[in-house]
């Protein structure tokens, strides 16, 4: 006779597969993470402004009181060839009106920056997809991608290999900084 009870063999498959979806996901956060595409932008407790002189941007003029209203989010990168996307993973959903994106290729600023939302740019061809393009919502929500794509005039090029930042800006503070390199 089995000494195992039908109730003993349930438990012992529930812990069995909650240990492997937890094994899984460790592994699959371990691989993001390892190769620049997903991690969590987060804030600390000061408001970091940033002066983008050679674009004619700054940010340096944000008062203390929106350091409580920066928010954490979780982003993903994906930079293949021109094309520039990212995925809001988690967080509270972004007014794109307060959002500023600022791309270096290799340490580089580009020449041209990305007015986010838009349609038409100098440096990045019309159309981005999803919550970038000014005929969107204007609201960037978790599980929307957004991809915009180099144009020839701007420069550097993203080109393969070369490593792509992507500096994240709420109200004019720094949320966070993600990186990948190009893909073909």
């Amino acid at each position: 006779m089995n000494s195992l009870s039908t109730a003993n063999r349930a438990s012992a498959a529930i812990t069995g597969v909650a240990l492997l979806v937890v094994v899984s996901v460790v592994l699959v956060s371990a691989v993001a993470v390892g190769s620049n595409q997903l991690q969590t932008i987060t804030t600390s407790h000061t408001c970091q402004t940033i002066d983008f002189s050679e674009t004619g941007r700054t940010d340096a003029s944000i008062s203390s009181n929106l350091q409580a209203q920066t928010p954490s989010v979780a982003l993903s990168l994906t930079v293949s060839g021109t094309m520039i996307a990212l995925t809001h993973e988690a967080g509270p959903s972004l007014r794109l009106a307060m959002v500023d994106v600022h791309i270096s290729v290799d340490q580089e600023p580009l020449l041209h920056q990305p007015p986010i939302p838009f349609f038409a740019a100098n440096g990045f061809r019309s159309g981005p997809h999803g919550p970038f393009n000014s005929a969107s919502d204007g609201v960037w929500s978790v599980g929307e991608r957004g991809a915009i794509r180099v144009a020839g005039t701007n420069s550097p090029q993203p080109l393969p290999g070369r490593f792509v930042d992507v500096t994240i800006l709420y109200r004019g503070c720094v949320i966070g900084e993600i990186g990948a390199t190009v893909r073909r």
